[in-house]
C-alpha cells in the first residue's frame, strides 16, 4: 500500500512541479478555472487540505460475489473558494457584489487524495494454469477467464462550478495500472482481514502490465426542471478520456426529500454518483450608489442551509459509448504452458453499456452526510450477452465537513473497526486447497 501511494503521488508531483507547461497543456482541456495552476486556486491550497469537506468512498460487490468491477475506494478534499464569482464569456470575474445576479457562481476545488478500482474475473477462485479436457481444448484456467483482471490506483484534482442554470466538474487522475496499482495487494488483504470467510483471489498473476495512466473527466448537471425544493429531475452529461478509458454519455436524476429550501439544487458528485446539495450566493444587487457602498460580500457556506438536516432518495440511470477501455483491452497475461513465454489472451470492450443506481442521503447540518445506494450496470465486455444488471455492486460514502486531510483518521478508525469485528471469523478455503 505505501509503495502504490507514493507511486501516485510521485506522478502527481511531476505534474505539479512542471509548472508552466502544465499550465499550459491543462488550458487546452479545460476552462481556465478548472486548472490547478491558475489564479482561482492560489492561496487555496492549504486551507482546502486543513479546513476543507473530507469525503470517503467504499465500493463493492460484496452483494453477490467478487467479480468484474469488484472494489473502488476514494479519499478526498474540496473546499468552496471564498470569493465571490460570475460567469463571463471569458471565463469566471470577480463580483463584490454581483453585477447580474443570474450569472453568480461558486467555485469549489480540492484532491482526490488517493483512489483506486479493482477488477476481476467472475471467479476469482479458479487458478489461471490451463485446464484442458481430452480433446485438448483448453476449457479453463486464465485463457477462460470472463475479464482482466487489472487495478487503477491515482491521485488527482477536481473543480467543480455552480452556476443557476447547471453544475460543471472537472477531474484530473495520475496514476498507476497493473501491478504497481497494488490492487492484488488490496484485495488480498482485504479478503484476510475484512472477509476472511471469502474466496481469495487467484488470477493476479495474470492483470495488466505496468505503466503510468492520466485520466480525465468532465460532468455537466443542468438545472432541475421541477421547481418544489421536495422534487427534482435533471439531465446530465459525462465524459472520461484519457489512457485508460475513453467513453461520453449521459442520463438523468430523479430525487425526493423532505424540504431542502427554494434555492437548495443537488449535484452529482463527480467521483460518485451521490447527490450533494449547494445554494448559490446572494443577494440581489442595490441599484443605488449609496446602497451599493453599503452592500456586504455574499457569504459562501458548505453544502445547502448550513443549519438544515435533510433525508432524500434517488435515482439515476444513464449509459456510455465506449472507444477503448484499456483494463479490457489489454488482454490476459500468462504462461499457460509453462514454457517461460507468455501469452496474451484477447478480450474486447463492449461499444456500449447502461447503467443505473439508487439510495438515500442523510445530512446533518454542517457536520456530515452518509450515502448508500446500489447500482448495476450491463456488460462491459462485447462477448457476454446483453443484461440490464449484470453486475452489482453497493457503495457507502461519507462527507465530513470542515475537517481537511484530519478526516483520514476517521476512515482509519471505520476501517479499523471493521477488521477487529471480523478477527474471528473463519477462513474460507479455496476450492482445491
Amino acid at each position: 500500500m505505501k509503495k502504490t501511494i507514493s507511486i501516485a503521488c510521485l506522478a502527481l508531483s511531476m505534474l505539479v512541479i512542471s509548472g508552466p507547461a502544465s499550465c499550459d497543456i491543462l488550458n487546452a482541456i479545460y476552462p481556465s478555472y478548472a486548472n490547478p495552476f491558475s489564479e482561482y486556486w492560489k492561496g487555496r491550497h492549504k486551507q482546502t487540505l486543513l479546513k476543507g469537506n473530507y469525503e470517503s468512498l467504499q465500493e463493492n460487490d460484496f452483494v453477490v460475489s467478487d467479480r468484474y468491477y469488484t472494489n473502488g475506494a476514494s479519499f478526498m478534499v474540496s473546499h468552496v473558494n471564498p470569493t465571490p464569482y460570475e460567469v463571463t464569456d471569458d471565463g469566471l470575474a470577480k463580483a463584490t457584489p454581483y453585477s447580474d445576479p443570474s450569472k453568480a457562481a461558486r467555485l469549489e476545488t480540492g484532491y482526490i487524495l488517493y483512489g483506486q478500482f479493482m477488477y476481476t474475473s467472475d471467479d476469482m477462485a479458479e487458478r489461471p494454469e490451463a485446464v484442458y479436457n481430452q480433446e485438448g481444448d483448453i476449457i479453463g484456467g486464465a485463457p477462460t477467464y470472463s475479464r482482466p483482471y487489472s487495478g487503477f490506483s491515482y491521485s488527482g484534482l477536481i473543480t467543480r462550478l455552480y452556476q443557476q442554470d447547471k453544475i460543471e466538474s472537472f477531474g484530473l487522475m495520475v496514476g498507476m495500472l497493473g501491478p504497481a496499482s497494488g490492487a492484488d495487494s488490496t484485495q488480498t488483504w482485504a479478503h484476510e482481514r475484512i472477509a476472511p470467510s471469502s474466496y481469495k483471489p487467484r488470477g493476479w498473476d495474470t492483470q495488466v502490465k505496468n505503466r503510468p495512466a492520466i485520466q480525465m473527466f468532465r460532468v455537466t448537471e443542468y438545472k432541475d426542471k421541477i421547481k418544489a425544493d421536495t422534487a427534482s429531475f435533471s439531465f446530465y452529461t459525462a465524459a472520461d478520456y484519457g489512457t485508460v478509458f475513453n467513453r461520453a454519455g449521459g442520463g438523468f436524476t430523479a430525487f425526493i426529500s423532505t424540504p431542502l429550501g427554494e434555492a437548495c439544487q443537488l449535484v452529482l458528485g463527480q467521483t460518485t454518483s451521490f447527490p450533494k446539495s449547494y445554494e448559490l450566493p446572494g443577494p440581489q444587487v442595490p441599484q443605488d450608489s449609496e446602497s451599493l457602498n453599503k452592500s456586504r460580500t455574499p457569504t459562501i457556506t458548505n453544502g445547502c442551509h448550513k443549519n438544515r438536516s435533510y433525508v432524500l432518495a434517488f435515482f439515476r440511470m444513464g449509459g456510455k459509448g465506449v472507444i477503448n477501455n484499456t483494463l479490457i483491452d489489454e488482454g490476459i497475461h500468462y504462461d499457460v504452458d509453462g514454457d517461460g513465454y507468455e501469452e496474451t489472451y484477447p478480450r474486447q470492450h463492449a461499444s456500449f453499456y447502461t447503467e443505473a443506481s439508487a439510495g438515500v442521503v442523510f445530512k446533518f447540518k454542517s457536520y456530515f452526510d452518509v450515502s448508500v445506494q446500489y447500482n448495476v450496470r450491463s456488460p462491459e465486455l462485447a462477448d457476454i450477452p446483453y443484461e440490464f444488471a449484470e453486475h452489482h455492486w453497493a457503495g457507502l460514502n461519507f462527507t465530513i465537513y470542515n475537517q481537511g486531510v484530519k478526516g483520514l483518521l476517521y476512515s482509519a478508525g471505520f476501517y479499523g473497526a471493521i477488521v477487529a469485528a471480523n478477527s474471528d471469523s473463519e477462513d474460507r478455503v479455496n476450492p482445491g486447497d
